[in-house]
């Protein structure tokens, strides 16, 4: 077998005038023009040209993405080397200084803007760079028109890199767009995405299904099942589609449906993740007394007889297992609660749920009475203050707006579950006067503790004697 040229660990399937041997078709794909020095007259560079990605997409529609002529495809392959090698390397020591940052710290959002802008200058057609700008505009930015610059660029962006870009870098760089815009509950923007890879050919079954998924937040079920089933018949022999369209049947109430789609799924993958939680789900919903739908399914409270008898067993782990799926589960109704306000801007939306879910991690670490329930409204009103105030502790950049996030998110969400009956008006009512008492003294704390913290020269035993003096002994308890 001839090994790649490049990596040495694949076989080599492409002849490489650059290396003068084999090389794998991933690293053709991912390094070319970069550590291999193409040249001019090298037939996979012509191939791209002449027709955009070197893959020949399925059902490809020619034309919706705007793709240039192939005269104009050829100068941007062959001509680009030297400028898209040094925005590269530009760009990845941008990256690097990212995950790790020296001794000033991670760069500002202006000039992290600044930079990339500078890098565009440079070599207009570094994709990397235009996708990346497009996404801090549009799930960071603050400023009047900042959406609609971010969705060009991200566009723009997405168009080269599905012209240009390999099976790869396609892929990775796609799936976390969509991912990042989900998360912000920009749904309508990452279905855009999903539709320019229908319009490339590209991944037709994760297109859709990920069209589904959007739909199932912010459309109708019945267009999230049928986008989903197209996935299915895209590609049949992948259990995760049958599980998410069973999911579709779920949600509708189709449970006979539900049942034959996720015994054919387990069949393919005895253990797919999604079509096991999807099973449990199914049979608690059948089970006699247990939930009569989905969003009643996410609000139930743990079964206390359960809780018992683990706790009886000593089996501490399975009661936080169940305590932990209790959370998960009334934290992806209030998301689906949020996705469906048009009150909220999703930028709003994402700082609520980013908020809450922070509040749920402190909360469940610091409690002391065993597992933490989100709907233990007592364990909640007493300990509430103490989780705001290690909030304050492990925030570097805390400041009143931030800490007014954190009251934002915990009144809308028990506000959440007062009306749909998972906690008790009281209970709700009684934690938001709670909330008022000690807001004062949580402010106050926290206005002493950062001008230490933030005083120039400062040390960490200095903080440390800080943090005792104005939160207590308590303050070092992880």
């Amino acid at each position: 077998m001839d090994k790649c040229a490049v990596c040495g660990g694949k076989r080599g399937n492409r002849q490489c005038p650059g290396m003068g041997g084999k090389v794998c078709s991933v690293c053709c794909g991912t390094r070319r023009l970069k550590d291999i020095k193409c040249p001019d007259g090298c037939a996979i560079l012509l191939a791209l040209a002449n027709n955009g990605p070197a893959r020949e997409p399925k059902n490809a529609r020619k034309g919706g993405l705007g793709i240039r002529h192939r005269e104009k495809a050829r100068d941007h392959v062959l001509k680009r080397s030297n400028a898209w090698k040094a925005a590269d390397l530009e760009y990845s020591a941008m990256i690097a200084e990212d995950l790790v940052p020296g001794l000033a710290g991670r760069p500002a959002a202006s000039e992290r803007i600044s930079a990339l802008r500078s890098i565009l200058d440079r070599c207009p057609e570094y994709y990397p760079a235009r996708v990346d700008l497009g996404l801090r505009f549009l799930c960071t930015g603050r400023e009047k028109g900042d959406e609609d610059e971010g969705r060009r660029l991200l566009g723009e962006g997405v168009r080269s890199l599905l012209e240009f870009g390999d099976d790869e870098e396609i892929a990775g760089t796609m799936e976390a767009c969509c991912g990042n815009l989900e998360k912000r509950f920009l749904y309508e923007d990452s279905m855009m995405l999903y539709r320019a890879m229908l319009e490339a050919g590209f991944d037709l079954a994760e297109a859709h299904d990920g069209l589904g998924y959007c739909l199932s937040y912010v459309g109708t079920l019945e267009d999230a099942a049928k986008e989903i089933g197209m996935a299915v018949e895209a590609e049949p022999g992948k259990a995760v589609y049958l599980s998410n369209l069973a999911y579709t049947k779920i949600l509708r109430g189709d449970l006979d449906a539900a049942e034959a789609l996720l015994k054919k799924a387990l069949r393919m993958d005895s253990k797919e993740p999604h079509a096991l939680g999807n099973m449990k789900c199914l049979e608690a919903l059948r089970r006699r007394g247990g939930p009569k739908d989905w969003k009643s399914f996410l609000l139930e409270r743990p079964d206390v007889r359960v809780m018992d008898k683990l706790e009886e067993d000593g089996d501490y782990a399975g009661m936080e297992r169940l305590a932990g799926e209790h959370n998960g589960n009334l934290l992806l109704a209030f998301r689906k609660e949020l996705a469906g306000r048009k009150d909220i801007a999703p930028a709003r939306k994402y700082d609520l749920m980013f908020s809450m879910e922070h509040f749920t991690k402190l909360a469940g670490r610091l409690s002391d009475e065993g597992p933490f329930l989100l709907s233990d409204m007592i364990t909640v009103h007493v300990g509430f203050q103490h989780v705001l105030d290690r909030f304050v502790m492990e925030t570097s950049d805390v400041d009143r707006q931030i800490l007014e996030e954190m009251f934002a998110s915990v009144r809308e969400f028990y506000g959440f579950l007062a009306r749909e009956e998972v906690v008790s008006e009281e209970g709700s009512a009684g934690l938001i006067r709670e909330m008022k008492d000690t807001r004062p003294g949580i402010e106050d704390r926290m206005d002493r503790y950062n001008a230490v913290r933030k005083a120039p020269g400062v040390t960490a035993e200095k903080k440390a004697r800080a943090r005792d003096k104005i939160y207590g002994a308590w303050a070092d308890w992880p």
